[in-house]
């Protein structure tokens, strides 16, 4: 049986006046457990449950001000246009995905070259995307040095509120979809005698999974001479951000809905994943390669916004090819073969505080087996964006441009008593920091 915890709630908060910050981190728990129930040398039983992913953060600030200040030619002559702005938002998001499987797997057969192993696990992924945005600014909008006039005030006269008219300004949008799916994982292992050499062929088909949310929306309201679509610093033939020809001087504080809608259905789409490995022992240690084939997308598809009343469809994707893994797998004891005095600076680097204990202790707590691991994974591929404006296709692309790493971890292990091990992650990419894993044999 093995239980695996985060026992660190970790979290980055940048402080700015007032209340405003910014939050993302890693909350305390249970990250995993599985069960094995051998029934022979042939056949092990499984159940499991892990926590793949799991990200939370927010964001708030108030206090940010604007001052802008133009001129609308007319019939009347020229109209001095000065607006005073005040911002307050406030945005928090969520993506969790949780893995619960069931499989068998066992010896396959001894041959005279080794011997080879099977694996077959069907599990079901569960999704949970939330996303809540609030955008609250407040304007006053002067003409020529006259009174101001207010957004979002309800007593403005000179809205004609019952022709369905606002000058209420804000934007928001919230959604919490959810879905499942079902994936499949097999694989084989073959191992030398004496095991000095290991190979490894695992294929993984992850479900699609479709996520819904009924009361997703995405709603606000702007002022009529602000394009959203515009450019702060219009070049020839461009539209400006803000259109000063577009106000209204008798309604200056008149606004429009904005296009904004949000679909009910988001979808994840992952690839499947073809994996071939090879490990070698060295001494008491051992080196790990692993070369991984990938087809499909890794990314989500959705609908957000209208043209001309046609809700638009979008795709925040990659399209990962190949990828490529290496780990290395140290013994820490002297007595088993390991580094000796090399594992001091070890220690240091993996932040053995627990294992130091143990060691000094009596043989009573029988603290043996340590290991120290380090893997890296790296992976090529492409940007496959559709319907997420040319900014943000231009960061996917630069993201996934090369050779970019994927995965990176610093863990170790040891066992206790008869029957305890140990496994602690130090430090990891996408694993975050400090998640400790306990298993206990049971007769």
């Amino acid at each position: 049986m093995w239980v695996i915890v985060s026992i660190l709630a970790l979290s980055w908060t940048w402080d700015a006046a007032g209340n405003s910050y910014a939050r993302i981190g890693q909350p305390r728990q249970l990250t995993a457990f599985w069960l094995a129930w051998p029934v022979s040398e042939h056949v092990t039983f499984g159940f499991g449950y892990r926590q793949p992913f799991r990200l939370d953060g927010s964001v708030r600030f108030d206090g940010m001000r604007a001052q802008l200040a133009g001129a609308q030619m007319g019939f009347a002559g020229r109209v001095g246009v000065d607006l005073v702005a005040e911002m307050a938002f406030a945005s928090g998001g969520r993506l969790l995905l949780d893995e619960v499987a069931i499989g068998s797997g066992g010896l396959l057969e001894r041959y005279y070259w080794g011997s080879v192993w099977w694996g077959l696990t069907a599990y079901r992924y569960h999704a949970s995307v939330g996303l809540d945005v609030d955008a609250r600014p407040q304007g006053a909008l002067s003409l020529t040095g006259g009174d101001p006039a207010y957004f979002n005030d309800p007593a403005d006269t000179q809205i004609d509120w019952e022709a369905g008219e606002s000058n209420a300004l804000y934007w928001t949008m919230q959604g919490a979809w959810r879905g499942s799916g079902l994936g499949l994982r097999f694989g084989f292992l073959h191992r030398t005698y004496g095991e000095r050499l290991g190979t490894t062929l695992l294929i993984n088909v992850p479900p699609r999974l479709r996520m819904i949310d009924p009361q997703a929306v995405a709603e606000g309201r702007l002022p009529v001479f602000v394009d959203v679509a515009g450019s702060m610093q219009p070049e020839t033939g461009e539209t400006a951000f803000f259109d000063i020809d577009r106000l209204d001087v008798l309604r200056p504080t008149l606004t429009r809905r904005t296009r904004d809608y949000l679909g009910a259905d988001l979808t994840l789409r992952m690839p499947t994943t073809l994996t071939l490995g090879v490990d070698w022992a060295l001494g008491s240690h051992r080196l790990v390669f692993n070369g991984l084939r990938y087809w499909g997308r890794l990314g989500l598809e959705g609908e957000y916004g209208r043209e001309n009343g046609v809700v638009q469809p979008f795709r925040l994707a990659v399209r990962p090819t190949w990828g490529l893994r290496a780990g290395l797998d140290l013994a820490g004891r002297r007595d088993e073969g390991g580094l000796g005095w090399w594992a001091f600076p070890l220690r240091i680097l993996m932040l053995d505080v627990d294992g130091l204990l143990f060691s000094l202790m009596d043989d009573t707590i029988q603290y043996r087996n340590v290991r120290y691991r380090m893997a890296a994974g790296f992976a090529w591929g492409r940007e496959d964006s559709e319907g997420v404006g040319s900014s943000t296709e231009d960061a996917v692309r630069a993201l996934m441009a090369g050779h970019r790493p994927m995965s990176l971890s610093l863990g170790r292990s040891y066992d206790l008593l008869d029957r305890m091990h140990v496994g602690v992650l130090v430090a990891g990419y996408p694993d975050l920091l400090f998640r400790f894993s306990v298993a206990y044999d049971v007769e």
